[in-house]
């Protein structure tokens, strides 16, 4: 009987004693939220998706942003240029002859061989035929390049990340232990059959690691901050640069289930 007594004693002591010591805060509540739209509240800690979030159509935005390049018509096995300015030209026949007289600032591309090419009175004129040419005749005229080389395969279109907010962690005021902010990447296989890499730089305001960033990529798919106490801040969750490229120029030759945007998790824990 005294035994029993002072098991029920030791468990009594154990509960007040997690009482009075805030320990109501039970180490396996987590608050977590989405940018897919989710939201979550608990009792430690609200967290929101937040307003201003990254504009990620602009990496499409990119693919439309090459050169524009003109289509040049042929007649007769023949080419004549005259009184150009500021043209980007390619011609994909082959030709007996390319004139160019009195023009400034043309790029051209010649896709197949060309047997005679006439310069006059041009400036600023770059030619690349990729297949050869026979004769050139370059007279009155200055800076002239013709250069006979393959077409240099595309490189993959590559930039900044578009930066924004995420998530607005709010912690509870009277809650007095350290809390741990945890951002997952989610949809990682969609993402790599767009990107050859994603680096985004993420930032927590107020966290321990401020005015430090944690790298999120597609390697590693999870970084942490830290939050200490006490609380009394609205804790803003961005992103505020990075890097990328894209597998290739043409989202045609992306495999199936490609996405542009990632999608991240937001889970908030008491450590």
């Amino acid at each position: 009987m005294k035994t029993r007594q002072k098991k029920l004693f030791l468990i009594i002591a154990l509960v007040l004693a997690l009482v009075f010591s805030g320990g109501v805060f039970a180490y396996v509540w987590t608050t977590a939220g989405a940018t897919i739209g989710a939201t979550a509240e608990g009792d430690f800690v609200t967290v929101e998706k937040a307003a201003d979030q990254p504009d990620w159509q602009v990496v499409l935005a990119v693919l439309d942003d090459e050169v524009d390049w003109e289509f040049w018509p042929v007649v007769d096995d023949k080419v004549e240029l005259n009184g150009l300015n500021n043209k980007n030209i390619i011609i994909t026949q082959p030709l007996e002859k390319l004139e160019i007289k009195n023009c400034s600032y043309l790029s051209i591309v010649l896709k197949e061989y060309v047997e005679k090419i006439e310069i006059d009175a041009s400036q600023h004129i770059t030619i690349r035929a990729e297949k050869g040419y026979g004769e050139k005749e370059v007279k009155n005229s200055e800076h002239v390049t013709i250069t006979v080389e393959p077409a240099p395969p595309p490189k993959p279109p590559a930039g900044d990340v578009p930066v924004g907010n995420l998530f607005v962690v709010t912690p509870h005021p009277d809650y007095t232990g350290d809390l741990k902010v945890h951002v997952y990447l989610t949809n990682t296989a969609a993402l790599t059959k767009a990107y050859q890499y994603l680096n985004m730089k993420l930032y927590l305001e107020g966290s321990v690691e401020a005015p430090d960033y944690c790298l999120l990529t597609l390697q590693n798919g999870e970084v942490g901050f830290n939050l200490d106490a006490p609380h009394n801040l609205t804790h803003t969750l961005s992103v505020i640069g990075g890097s990328y490229s894209l597998v290739s120029d043409d989202p045609n030759e992306w495999s199936l289930g490609w996405s542009i945007t990632p999608e991240l998790y937001c889970e908030v824990t008491q450590r």
